[in-house]
């Protein structure tokens, strides 16, 4: 069921998730959503060249 007006989308055009910092709350926030959404891409987006850092 969906909403008048709202997006209904098909698992092939499902949109991405971007998680902004990897640090512990981004990298497992990142991990929860893959888990939850498997047919959705992650994208795990971090400045420094260290995750967890």
């Amino acid at each position: 069921m969906s909403l008048p007006g709202s997006p209904v989308f098909s698992a092939s055009s499902l949109p991405a998730i971007a998680v902004l910092g990897g640090g512990a709350a981004g990298f497992f926030g990142a991990i929860a959503c893959a888990e939850a959404n498997p047919q959705q891409r992650v994208y795990l987006l971090e400045k420094s060249p260290k995750l967890l850092s």
